[in-house]
């Protein structure tokens, strides 16, 4: 987390200390180290890390980072490659000064790194990293910066450590990043907190006139708190000078399972931030009051809004009629989510802008699943209708924790409609998604709600199995020397048609065909060749997407090729296959 440092009267007192004082000394390896090809605690592992250390020095605006990996298998060697996120911004606006500079407020320093062979040779990083800007945001430029360690081989010893220096303007909270791709043998992080929250001054920091932290608000900061998911036994302890420490070992590799909860969620981390209030309650009343103001802003049902429901919705039309073909026509809209979100130079050449009200998005019929989603609130609201925006956390990203004080946490704008007395939860930002159905990342997911008086954390309905629907259906000829040929059509409603609707709007056809092709090798037995032949349904969002493929296994020539695989036929007189 970055937040502007306020200066009243005179600068940071800062550590005596150097950031390059501050970085790991390299370690010489034990023989043990050198020799080792298999690590008895990572079975099986492709490299482990011996040692990793993080130290953050916020009055210093410094991060710096130690880590030092033994190399085991082929595929271990990959972490020879390391890339740096770096970040760019021609004018950062000063608190103090109201004045505007250019800076870098994220350049990587004192990069150094060595390679060590089993044998005890010690190649230097002699080369110069490469800078690679990837994405730009006004006058923010995103990247990373990448290097290379030399000579790696099967069996060597990776070392290296670079600090990262923020802008002097900035704060910066750690996120200390536990729980990593590889095994870990020990860790150690430290985080030296701003001024006002060293002990000397934390009890009176409210007080405390010469420096002090504004959010993004422009709202005061009391509070230093961390949000943590750490092993049992484990905590963050503060020493007597007011530095976090945290060490810990023998952490396991991230699992990577099927079908497991967001791993983001489960992973071991401690993120520290700074708040204008640690107290929970007063946090989200805060922030919801906030959050729905600013909804109701870009919402306005205006004059170009209400125009444009009058050419759509007929005087005549129920409410419930009125929101589907509002619905309708929202969905209609390029979804920049799903195609392409244009940058500041094509929306400049085609006269375009960054929508800051729902008429800017109708106006330019594009828009992110933000936009779009407040665009259809608009409309409702426009149309006589009572309907309200909700918030949620995407589900198969993070499990939503009230306990982080962080509306990050909430990704997805969901519309909240009344129609004869009852809600109705429609999710308009979801491209290809059907009237009153929702993704089932945003089912049984956290979020807080718009409602006419008030702003409540809820929790969305759980999806209805009835309503996903996968039937299978074959028609096969085996002929009188084994061969197989045949048609199986698929026929998906709910969530796996909404799946590849999508998985269409991101790729061309022939990548949809090539990976259904692959999803029919599960199904279909060892050797049998199964091809889609052609789609139907693919834009009529309220209709069942239809797949038709053929499957065929060519007959034997002679007694010596293999007998053709054996398919196994349900009962006809039984129903369809259904999931």
């Amino acid at each position: 987390m970055r937040v502007s440092v306020f200066t009243r009267s005179f600068p940071l007192l800062l550590a005596i200390f150097s950031p390059t004082l501050l970085l790991a000394q390299f370690q010489q390896p034990t023989d043990e180290e050198l020799k080792m090809t298999a690590d008895p605690k990572a079975p099986g592992a492709a490299a482990v890390y011996f040692n990793i250390e993080q130290k953050t020095n916020d009055p210093l605006h410094n991060t710096s980072f130690y880590f030092r990996i033994k190399v085991l298998t082929e595929k271990g060697k990959e972490l020879a490659t390391v890339e740096l996120p770096i970040e760019k911004d021609k004018t950062v606006e000063s608190c103090a000064h109201e004045r505007r500079c250019p800076v870098q407020t994220r350049d990587i320093i004192e990069l150094k790194g060595r390679t060590i062979h089993p044998d005890g040779t010690i190649i230097p990083l002699t080369g110069k990293p490469e800078d690679v800007i990837t994405a730009k945001k006004g006058e923010v430029e995103y990247g990373h910066r990448a290097f290379t360690l030399p000579n790696v081989e099967v069996g060597s010893i990776l070392e290296y450590s670079y600090s990262i220096q923020f802008d002097d303007l900035l704060s910066h909270a750690p996120i200390w990043q536990v729980q990593r791709p590889y095994f870990v043998h020990l860790a150690r992080y430290s985080f030296t907190p701003f001024k006002a929250f060293l002990p000397q001054n934390e009890e009176n920091v409210e007080a405390h006139h010469t420096n002090y932290l504004m959010d993004e608000h422009g709202d005061r900061i009391n509070a230093l708190l961390w949000w943590s998911v750490l092993p049992s036994g484990v905590q963050v302890t503060p020493d007597v000078a007011g530095v976090y420490h945290l060490d810990v070992s023998d952490i396991p590799a991230t699992p990577n399972e099927a079908w497991m909860p967001p791993v983001n969620s489960l992973l071991y981390k401690v993120l520290f931030y700074y708040k204008a209030s640690g107290n929970r309650n007063d946090y989200w009343i805060s922030e919801a009051k906030r959050w729905s103001k600013e909804v109701d802003q870009f919402a306005e049902p205006s004059k170009p809004i209400q125009e444009a429901v009058a050419s759509l919705i007929a005087p005549t039309d129920s409410d419930l009629d009125k929101a589907k073909k509002l619905y309708k026509a929202v969905q209609a809209l390029d979804n920049t989510d799903f195609s392409r979100t244009k940058s500041e130079s094509e929306l400049k050449q085609l006269n375009l802008k960054v929508a800051k009200h729902a008429e800017d998005t109708w106006a330019q019929r594009s828009g992110s699943s933000h936009d779009i989603a407040l665009l259809y609130l608009a409309m409702l609201r426009a149309a006589g209708l009572t309907a309200y925006d909700m918030k949620v956390a995407d589900r198969s990203q993070r499990i939503f924790d009230p306990g982080y004080l962080s509306f990050s946490q909430l990704d997805d704008d969901l519309v909240v409609v009344n129609i004869a007395g009852h809600d109705v939860l429609l999710d308009p930002g979801e491209k290809m998604c059907p009237f009153q159905t929702i993704h089932w990342k945003h089912s049984k997911a956290t979020g807080i709600r718009q409602n006419s008086d008030a702003h409540s954390l809820v929790v969305t309905a759980e999806q209805n199995y009835n309503d996903n629907k996968l039937v299978r259906n074959g028609n096969i000829t085996i002929d009188a020397h084994g061969a197989i040929t045949g048609q199986l059509t698929f026929a998906m409603t709910g969530q796996e048609a909404l799946r590849w609707r999508q998985l269409a709007l991101r790729n061309d056809l022939d990548e949809v065909k090539k990976q259904f092709d692959h999803s029919l090798e599960s199904i279909v037995p060892e050797g049998i060749d199964a091809h889609v032949d052609h789609f139907a349904g693919w834009t009529i969002l309220m209709s069942t997407l239809w797949l038709s493929s053929t499957c065929m296994v060519p007959r034997r020539r002679n007694r010596k090729t293999p007998p053709a695989p054996r398919l196994l036929l349900s009962d006809p007189r039984q129903p369809s296959l259904r999931k």
